[in-house]
């Protein structure tokens, strides 16, 4: 743009779902050669940057308001990831606290391919370092795909405790639900339950969490592939264990016969350590030495 004119908006923009807002325009690569496609030779979705020039009006004056919903939109589409509060006067440059990308996760549901088109709103659990695109928790199993989706807000109880339960195998005991946690029972519509392993032929694998008022909540949520040598990312808790201790915390156990399923873990930021409930592992051992006479 002509020299001296400022930036004073930038979005991210998902082709096919969302116009360009007005005043906005596309950024194209440096040599005006591509299109400026960020997700450019990925299996990604197209996400193209907007930007907006020019100098506010006297109403807005220099100062921009920091967004802390993140249901706040503009045009009513287009998502806030993060602003920041800054002052233009020449005296002061003061910063928000905080970027939305670190609000509260308040809701993580199951999407099952069987639940149709994955609506507008929601935010796609992601293979951690992948290229954007969304996990497939049965990747490699020949089941349903399946998809985790959460949502942000500060305005809302967040979650602050993750668990896996396992169901009962062929092979396997189950395991209870943790006291004073909830479990995702079932699909975004119900069109299926909420197992992770849906159509493979695995044992049934479901999420629990829990809210409490009085700890820190989780902020992200994402996937690793320990078989393709994924680490957990700096900073995040690794769902390594089931919630009585006594399985691993594989997405994808028992499931794909014949096949090579992924090795699927599930690693969070914030909240609690995770759970492992001593009074379920002492109830699946119960359980076993009822029916083989050993623990």
């Amino acid at each position: 743009k002509q020299p001296g004119t400022p930036l004073n908006g930038i979005v991210l923009v998902n082709k096919g779902k969302e116009e360009v807002p007005s005043n906005f325009e596309i950024v194209r690569s440096i040599s005006n050669k591509m299109d400026g496609n960020v997700n450019n030779h990925t299996k990604g979705f197209v996400k193209y940057i907007a930007a907006r020039y020019g100098y506010p009006s006297e109403e807005e004056g220099w100062s921009v308001n920091c967004v802390e919903d993140e249901e706040y939109t503009l045009s009513n589409q287009y998502n806030f990831l993060s602003s920041k509060s800054l002052s233009f006067n020449g005296s002061s440059s003061s910063h928000s606290s905080s970027s939305l990308l670190d609000s509260p996760i308040v809701k993580i549901v199951v999407y099952n391919s069987a639940d149709g088109q994955i609506p507008d709103g929601w935010n796609v659990v992601e293979r951690f370092n992948s290229d954007g695109s969304p996990a497939n928790i049965n990747d490699g199993s020949g089941g349903n795909i399946v998809h985790l989706l959460y949502k942000r807000s500060s305005s809302s109880l967040p979650i602050t405790d993750l668990g896996i339960r396992f169901k009962k195998s062929s092979m396997q005991r189950g395991e209870s639900v943790p006291k004073n946690y909830d479990e995702i029972r079932y699909s975004m519509t119900k069109a299926e339950s909420g197992n992770l392993n849906s159509k493979s032929g695995g044992r049934g694998i479901h999420i629990v969490f829990r809210r409490d008022q009085n700890s820190s909540p989780i902020t992200d949520i994402c996937v690793i592939y320990t078989d393709l040598g994924d680490e957990v990312p700096n900073g995040y808790t690794l769902l390594s264990k089931t919630v009585s201790g006594e399985y691993k915390a594989d997405l994808n156990s028992e499931s794909g016969i014949g096949r090579q399923p992924h090795s699927i873990y599930l690693c969070y930021k914030g909240g609690n350590p995770p759970i492992y409930d001593s009074s379920l592992l002492q109830e699946l051992q119960s359980l076993k030495k009822k029916k083989f006479g050993i623990f």
